[in-house]
């Protein structure tokens, strides 16, 4: 029957369609890091986390340390707002008054796959200030975040109640196949013989994706519990990230970016964790230092400090606890099963900042860790360290591009030199 080979393709299609989808998170700290005691010792797969980076080491085989990627700055020296600039999209400011060149990439992403879920995607922001210059619809044009987590509760997860169900997508598959399965058995009863051997192969693909999904079936859509959000700084920002995991469950959209804190002059303070009364942003332009940190007014004299006390050891602090964050959002994801593995393992996420080291303002080796995506192809367990051969973020970039599926990218932002993702991180 002529209709035959195009009904071959549509069943391949859709089996190629039904896997657990792919996902992705663009997820953001300001003022980058102390780099001594984030990079990692030993072998590429023999790495030890260091200080800052230890809250991850039980999750270690499923992330990426990432080291020595460059930004490029071509109208300015440095900074907070160029950099910022650059990390998703690629590209410089387009002037000292405005603002970027470019979409970023997490919006690129959302347009080409928006078909497929109910929301393109989640733009969420915790902490204190207003974020503004990370992501980009076009040039100069921001995409604003959203910063109370209960409106977005309420916004995404209302019409679910307090019940569970089947995620939404896969309620919707699982009709239209049996729908399908059921035209394809009269069809059989109506052609020839030799025709009738293809149908009986579309009806056991069907089967199959349909046993899939009831496997999956296990995974149920429910509106995430985010506790109090306004309880503090770190339920504010847990609460974001449950959000993130609730939606991806149900499958409501497949890209999300939590950032955290306005890149410039972001003045948060950090008490709770002994950090003293010196903001984020005002320990990043101390010279660096294992000393004490300077007295406050009426300040008493204090003793020698411990390393906790010096202005290394203050960062480093905020750092940690960045990373205890971090961890927390992937031990959500990589406790939802999914399909033979997680939902960690079919979500990339990618933890960048705007400037390669907290004093310096530079856009050397910018910190990066990669995490997640180890059903599709990111070569997860290890330390990459490409110091030394010039790569680029956009680099990166293309990678993440060609993870989501969208493989015709092979180039991406205003400094891309050259074609193809980032070597050894699939």
């Amino acid at each position: 029957l002529p209709f035959l080979p195009l009904l071959e393709s549509d069943i391949v299609n859709a089996q190629a369609a039904d896997g657990a989808p792919r996902r992705i998170v663009f997820f953001y700290t300001p003022q980058s890091t102390f780099k001594r005691l984030w990079e990692p010792t030993g072998g590429a797969r023999t790495f030890v986390l260091p200080r800052i980076l230890e809250p991850l080491e039980t999750l270690r085989n499923k992330i990426v340390v990432l080291n020595g990627v460059n930004m490029t700055a071509s109208n300015v020296h440095g900074g907070h707002t160029e950099g910022a600039c650059q990390l998703w999209t690629g590209s410089d400011r387009a002037s000292s008054s405005a603002m970027n060149l470019s979409p970023s990439l997490d919006h690129v992403i959302a347009q080409r796959i928006k078909s497929k879920t109910a929301l393109e995607y989640l733009q969420l922001f915790a902490g204190d200030g207003r974020s503004y210059g990370l992501h980009w619809s076009g040039p100069n044009q921001q995409i604003v975040p959203e910063y109370d987590a209960a409106n977005v509760l309420k916004r995404v997860f209302g019409s679910l109640g307090d019940g569970t169900t089947p995620p939404p997508t896969d309620t919707v598959r699982l009709s239209l196949l049996a729908n399908a399965s059921k035209e394809l058995a009269l069809l059989k009863t109506k052609i020839a013989k030799a025709d009738q051997l293809k149908i009986e192969s579309h009806i056991q693909s069907i089967a199959d994706i349909e046993a899939s999904l009831q496997k999956k079936a296990g995974l149920m859509c429910s509106k995430p519990d985010i506790g109090n959000p306004a309880a503090s700084r770190q339920a504010g920002w847990q609460a974001m990230m449950k959000l993130v995991a609730g939606a991806f469950s149900c499958d409501m959209t497949r890209v999300a970016t939590i950032t955290f804190g306005q890149f410039d002059n972001d003045g948060m303070t950090y008490p709770d964790i002994g950090v003293r009364s010196f903001g984020h942003h005002e320990l990043t332009h101390m010279t660096p230092s294992d000393t004490l940190l300077p007295k406050r007014d009426n300040e008493a004299d204090r003793q020698a400090p411990s390393f906790d006390e010096s202005r290394n050891g203050q960062i480093t602090k905020i750092n940690r606890w960045y990373t205890e964050q971090f961890a927390y959002f992937l031990k959500l994801l990589n406790d939802i099963p999914e399909g033979e593995g997680t939902l960690l393992d079919n979500t990339l996420v990618v933890w960048g900042t705007e400037v390669g080291e907290y004093y310096s303002h530079s856009f050397d080796n910018v910190p990066i860790i990669v995490a997640g995506g180890g059903n599709g192809g990111i070569k997860t367990g290890q330390y990459l360290d490409v110091r030394g051969k010039n790569y680029k973020i956009n680099r990166l970039l293309v990678s993440m591009a060609n993870y989501m599926g969208l493989s015709d990218v092979q180039t991406f932002g205003q400094f891309d030199q050259s074609t193809g993702g980032l070597s050894g991180l699939t």
